[in-house]
């Protein structure tokens, strides 16, 4: 024990407790009065606590001057004149208060505080803290709402953030906040959310990966014929994958797309907000990017207007062809494929090459339905639909023609020049297993449902029908 008279103050000690510092041992309890080594005020203390103050620094302070004895013992401990300094202290104390703040003990704790001085558990609930709150903002910037100052509200929510996502109360995903990323992938806050909170963090971004390959299947094909697009573009809140000019390309993922997370009204009313600001929209399926990349392709070169082949209907001829043969042409040109109980199959050549097809239906004795009808990929047909139309008008005399037009990625304008009428638009779907999909009616009802499907919904079906004298 250092013992020294500039340290200790003998005289004082013995006049004041009747006994010599000199005499005790070290463990000893008994008062002594010592010198600050800082400021040389003289206090009370023990030579335990002054053996146990001074082991990594031989200094004594009075409490006044106990944070600069701090310093001295942590650079003779640490090297650093304060212990948070090192990365494992700073790391355990983060993890300490990580707990300590999301703990059950804290939060009751908080709130029994809150009730005690405010009479509410959250202090945004207390008239009197809120208007405190708005005085000083008021005082400090001149206004009574921070976020009216737009550099300052910026960087104040910026340090909220960062004080939210140090103490844990924020998740990060690679190195975004969740509203961040979810911006970043193409999602609403809210629907990202959701993923996360059902299914997990993993999951949710496995989904991003999935949807990301479809658009990239495009992307890549865009920058290979030079197509200037823009990717994850807002309109009215909604997030759009591509657009292109006036063109806005949709790649819905089957399972992320089914009824399982959106509503029936999803992409009916997101086809509707693009139309309604000028937009062209063209909503397509995972399946369809992966099976049926080039009539993909085709129906978007046509909507750009940037088809290789163009031909006047005047200039071709018209037959009526077998359903084989109409089948295997529908197959490689038309995104729903073929489809049975075909009544007529028409088609305009070019010389022998066929380049148009169109089926119908007979539905009754002087009525059709047009099942199918398309031009060969990467074509257009100038008048194509107006002459196989006249066709069946000259040569079968029908009461009536109709068709159906899928808004997913149809408009039939081209309809209203030739007299058809809008006759009523309903929202279909079909069954999907997340890999494919299936005619509504192979499963009536909701009997999709017991086989493990579930329903994704299109864009509305609009129908138009032509009456013939």
């Amino acid at each position: 024990m250092n013992w020294e008279r500039h340290v200790i103050n003998f005289k004082k000690t013995e006049i004041e407790f009747s006994y010599n510092p000199a005499d005790l041992m070290p463990g000893s309890n008994k008062k002594i009065y010592i010198i600050c080594d800082y400021c040389n005020y003289e206090y009370t203390s023990t030579p335990k606590k002054r053996k146990k103050s001074n082991f990594f620094c031989d200094k004594d302070a009075c409490e006044k001057c106990r944070y600069k004895k701090r310093e001295d013992v942590s650079m003779a401990r640490d090297g650093v004149k304060n212990s948070a300094q090192r990365e494992d202290v700073r790391a355990k104390i983060k993890e300490s208060n990580k707990n300590w703040i999301n703990s059950e003990t804290f939060i009751q704790k908080s709130k029994e505080t809150m009730l005690k001085k405010y009479g509410v558990e959250n202090a945004m609930g207390s008239d009197k803290i809120k208007q405190r709150l708005k005085n000083t903002i008021l005082n400090k910037y001149g206004v009574d709402n921070i976020m009216k100052l737009g550099d300052i509200a910026k960087a104040a929510a910026e340090r909220s953030i960062k004080t939210k996502i140090n103490r844990g109360l924020i998740k990060q995903i690679d190195g975004m906040t969740m509203p961040g990323y979810a911006k970043s992938i193409g999602f609403s806050r809210s629907h990202f959310g959701k993923l996360v909170k059902r299914y997990g963090v993993e999951l949710a971004i496995n989904h991003q990966k999935k949807i990301s390959s479809i658009e990239k299947v495009l992307t890549d094909w865009l920058d290979d014929i030079g197509i200037q697009y823009q990717t994850q573009f807002r309109v009215d809140g909604k997030i759009a994958d591509i657009k292109i000019n006036n063109v806005i390309i949709e790649c819905d993922g089957l399972y992320w797309h089914s009824d399982i997370f959106l509503d029936n009204d999803y992409h009916y009313n997101k086809s509707q907000q693009y139309k309604n600001n000028g937009y062209r929209p063209l909503f397509f399926r995972s399946n369809e990017i992966e099976s049926k990349l080039n009539i993909v392709k085709s129906i978007i070169s046509n909507a750009l207007g940037i088809n290789s082949s163009k031909y006047y209907a005047r200039k071709l001829t018209i037959k009526e062809i077998d359903y084989k043969t109409a089948k295997e042409f529908i197959e490689n040109n038309h995104l729903m494929g073929a489809t049975s109980n075909i009544s007529l199959s028409i088609g305009l050549y070019n010389k022998n090459e066929l380049i148009s097809v169109i089926q119908l239906k007979r539905s009754k004795n002087k009525d059709y339905e047009i099942s199918r009808f398309c031009h060969k990929i990467n074509t257009s047909v100038v008048g194509g639909f107006s002459k196989l139309i006249n066709y069946v008008k000259n040569r079968y005399n029908p009461e009536l023609i109709s068709t159906f037009i899928d808004l997913r990625y149809g408009t039939g304008e081209y309809l209203h020049h030739l007299g058809f009428a809008k006759t009523s638009c309903h929202k279909s779907f079909s069954w999907t297993n997340g890999r494919d999909t299936f005619h509504r009616m192979k499963f009536r009802g909701n009997s999709g449902y017991t086989h493990g499907l579930y329903k994704i919904w299109d864009c509305g079906q609009l129908k138009y029908s032509k009456t013939f004298s």
